[in-house]
This record gives C-alpha cells, sequence and structure tokens, in this order.
C-alpha cells in the first residue's frame, strides 16, 4: 500500500489539506463501503490518491482557476489508477446535472465563495445517497461556510473537527456530514 503519500506537505495543490484528513477521508470511505466518490478541487491530486486507494470510482473535478500549473503532474501520478476519472470544470454546475442519490462519499474543498457553496450544498444534499457522507474543508478558515452547515443539513449527523495546515499551522477546519437514511 502506497502509505508515504499520506504523509506529504507539497506546498501545490491541497497544501493546506492536513494529512491527518486524506487518513479520515479514506478511514470514512472505507468504513461505508463507499463506491462512488466526487472530490470538487482536486489540484495537484494528493487526496483523489488517498480517496483512490479506497478502491471506489473517484470523480475529481477541478476549474483549475488555483494551480494550473500542477494539474498535468496530478494526471501523471493518477494515471495507473483506473477507478480515476479527472475532470476540468466547474464543480457546482456537474453536481447542478448529476443524478440523484450517485454519489456514497463527496469531499468539497473548492471555491469558498459563501453563495458557490451554498448552491454546492444544495447539490450535495441531492446526489448524495441516504447515508453517505459529505465532508467540507476549511469551515473554520472560512467562517461563513459554519453559517451554511447551519442553515442546511438540518437533521443530518454532523462533526466539526480541526484540520491544522501542514504549512501555516492554522486551524482550516472540516465539517463531517452523514445523511440521514431514507
Amino acid at each position: 500500500m502506497e502509505e508515504a503519500f499520506f504523509l506529504q506537505t507539497e506546498e501545490t495543490g491541497g497544501m493546506h489539506t492536513a494529512p491527518g484528513v486524506r487518513i479520515l477521508l479514506y478511514a470514512l470511505a472505507k468504513l461505508i463501503g463507499a463506491q462512488t466518490i466526487l472530490e470538487t478541487g482536486y489540484d495537484a491530486g494528493y487526496t483523489t490518491r488517498a480517496l483512490a486507494l479506497t478502491g471506489a470510482r473517484v470523480t475529481g473535478i477541478d476549474n483549475l482557476s488555483e494551480y494550473a500549473e500542477f494539474d498535468d503532474a496530478a494526471h501523471a501520478m493518477l494515471a495507473d489508477y483506473d477507478n480515476v476519472t479527472l475532470i476540468e470544470g466547474d464543480a457546482q454546475e456537474y453536481l447542478y446535472y448529476h443524478e440523484d442519490e450517485s454519489f456514497d462519499l463527496i469531499f468539497i474543498d473548492d471555491w469558498h465563495k459563501k453563495e458557490y457553496v451554498r448552491g454546492e450544498a444544495n447539490a450535495v444534499e441531492r446526489v448524495l445517497r441516504s447515508g453517505g457522507i459529505a465532508v467540507f474543508h476549511d469551515t473554520v478558515y472560512h467562517k461563513h461556510l459554519g453559517d451554511i452547515m447551519d442553515e442546511g443539513f438540518k437533521g443530518w449527523q454532523r462533526l466539526d473537527l480541526p484540520a491544522p495546515s501542514p504549512v501555516s499551522g492554522g486551524d482550516m477546519g472540516i465539517t463531517v456530514l452523514r445523511k440521514p437514511k431514507a
């Protein structure tokens, strides 16, 4: 198993995603038996690789507005993973047009503008399967994300956790949400 990548802290895309968050996402996916995973904002692909190791089908989507120079490296690093599809595009639009209840786990770490994330959150409620898990990154660093979590996702199990940046040491925060079973 490729365990060394969990500890990478390269200052590229995902540089503020703590190695522990990658381990948590991997463990959550395995725990719920995830077969389909979506990651928004795959950047350099390190978190995508952690998710790919679960064996689930992983779709990463990124508009390449940040760290576009690392996209080729992400594609190269993930080339041997038959279960990974990388898409250049807008995550909110992708979610809007995606089928209902089609993902078991979704990791949201892309554009943090309040209205954009609110739109993503509405779509996540629809495309996440019953009993599925959604994880939002940067919920402490971008405090307005907590408001969105409070406004939406009523009746969902919720866990707010620290997620220290391996670069700055500051708490980026993550929120883990579990959709109620139908």
